[in-house]
C-alpha cells in the first residue's frame, strides 16, 4: 500500500479513490490530483509540455508513454512511442513539439509530437560518443546537452534544425563522469559521478561557461567526500546549487554556497525523515522550495528560503513496495515541478512501478 498520513478530503482517480495527503508538521500541503499506470512494467524519467506528459519505460522496448494531463484528475493514455533502437528510455526533454527520447544504447531518439497521439520518429543521434548510450539530457535555447553513458563526456548538439542535429563540442570532465546537466543563462551545471571505491567515495559537480555552446570552458569545479554527485540544480539567483547522491545508504540533497567560485562551500542538507538508509534521486530547485523524487521516500518538498536549513513542507510516499531495480532503488524516479502562478505549484512525478502521479503544493 501506499503510505501518506490521511485526511478526510479524498479525490476520485478513475475508477479508485485516493486519499489526500495531510499537510507535514512543517506546514503547508501536498495534494493528490491524480495517478496512472503507464502499462510499463518498470517507469523512469518524465517530461511535460502541452499538457501532455511523456513517461520513459526501463525496458528493453524503448518505449514512451504519452499521457493527456489537461485534466489532473483524470490523467488519460493518448498513445505509446516505439523507438527504432530497442533500449530503455533514461530521460525525456522537449523543445516545442519535438520530444528527445535519451537511451540506454545507442544514442536519442527525436520524435515529432505535434499531434501526441500519434508520435513520429524524424531522425536518430547516433555516432561513436553515443553508442555507450546517453543518461541525460538538457534542452537550452538551440542546443542539446547529452551525457555520455559510455565515455563519460558531455556532448553538445546543435538542434536549431531538430531533423538534422549537428555536434558542436566535447567535453570531458577531468574527473568523474558527466551524468547529468542543468543549464540555466550562460552556465551549465554537470554533476560528475565519481568513485574511488572502496578506498574514498566522493561527488565531483563542475559550473561550465556556455556562453559559446561551441566552445565550453570550465569556470568551477568541487568535489566533496562521500557522496555520489547524481543530478544538480541552481537556486533562481545563482548563488547555490543543490545537488543529490544518489547512495543506498543515506544518499541526499546538499546545498552549497558557489557565490565564490574559488571558495565553494557545503551550507545544508536535507535527510528525508526515516530515509537514513533510502537515497535521494532527482531534485528542481523553483523559488523558495526544492522538489525532490526521493526514491522509496516519495515525494518530498523543502523550504530553502534559509539554504542553510532546509526544512520540510510537505511530502507524498508513491512507492508500493517493490524494488525492481534493485537495492534501494525503488519509487519516486523524476520530478517536473510547474509553478501554476497563483500560489500554487502543479507537480508531475514518475514512479518506477506505480506510474505518474500529479499534486498541487500550496505553502502558506
Amino acid at each position: 500500500m501506499w503510505r501518506c498520513r490521511v485526511v478526510l478530503s479524498v479525490v476520485a482517480v478513475g475508477a479508485m479513490v485516493w486519499p489526500m495527503a495531510e499537510p507535514s508538521r512543517a506546514g503547508g500541503a501536498v495534494t493528490l490530483l491524480g495517478q496512472s499506470e503507464t502499462g510499463a512494467p518498470r517507469n523512469t524519467d518524465l517530461i511535460v509540455g502541452g499538457n501532455v506528459a511523456y513517461v520513459g519505460e526501463f525496458s528493453s522496448e524503448g518505449r514512451v508513454a504519452i499521457i493527456d494531463v489537461s485534466d489532473p484528475t483524470a490523467p488519460n493514455l493518448l498513445a505509446v512511442y516505439q523507438s527504432p533502437v530497442r533500449s530503455a528510455t533514461l530521460d525525456l526533454k522537449l523543445k516545442g513539439d519535438i520530444l528527445f527520447v535519451a537511451q540506454q544504447t545507442g544514442g536519442v531518439a527525436v520524435v515529432d509530437v505535434s499531434d501526441p497521439s500519434h508520435p513520429r520518429t524524424v531522425t536518430f543521434i547516433r555516432d561513436r560518443f553515443t553508442r555507450g548510450g546517453i543518461h541525460n539530457l538538457f534542452v537550452a535555447g538551440d542546443y542539446l546537452y547529452m551525457c555520455a553513458q559510455g565515455s563519460g563526456d558531455l556532448l553538445i548538439v546543435d538542434i536549431s534544425d531538430p531533423r538534422r542535429p549537428r555536434l558542436r563540442a566535447v567535453h570531458s570532465p577531468a574527473v568523474g563522469y558527466a551524468h547529468d546537466v542543468t543549464v540555466v543563462g550562460d552556465i551549465a551545471y554537470l554533476a560528475n559521478l565519481g568513485s574511488r571505491e572502496p578506498v574514498e567515495r566522493f561527488g565531483v559537480f563542475q559550473l561550465l561557461d556556455v556562453s559559446d555552446p561551441r566552445r565550453p570552458r570550465v569556470m568551477a569545479e568541487h568535489a566533496y567526500a562521500g557522496g555520489f554527485c547524481h543530478n544538480i540544480w541552481p537556486s533562481p539567483d545563482g548563488r547555490y546549487v543543490a545537488t543529490t547522491d544518489e547512495l543506498c545508504d543515506g544518499g541526499h540533497l546538499r546545498i552549497f554556497d558557489i557565490g565564490d567560485l574559488d571558495d565553494i562551500r557545503q551550507v545544508g542538507e536535507y535527510i528525508a525523515p526515516g530515509g537514513e538508509s533510502a537515497s535521494v534521486h532527482n531534485a528542481v530547485w523553483v523559488g523558495e522550495m526544492i522538489y525532490m523524487a526521493y526514491y522509496t521516500e516519495g515525494l518530498q518538498v523543502v523550504d530553502v528560503s534559509d539554504p542553510a536549513h532546509p526544512r520540510l513542507v510537505g511530502s507524498f510516499e508513491t512507492w508500493d513496495g517493490r524494488t525492481t531495480l534493485g537495492s534501494c532503488f525503488g519509487g519516486a524516479w523524476g520530478v517536473v515541478p510547474e509553478d501554476l502562478g497563483d500560489g500554487r505549484t502543479r507537480v508531475y512525478l514518475s514512479d518506477i512501478t506505480t506510474g505518474l502521479w500529479i499534486f498541487d503544493v500550496v505553502v502558506e
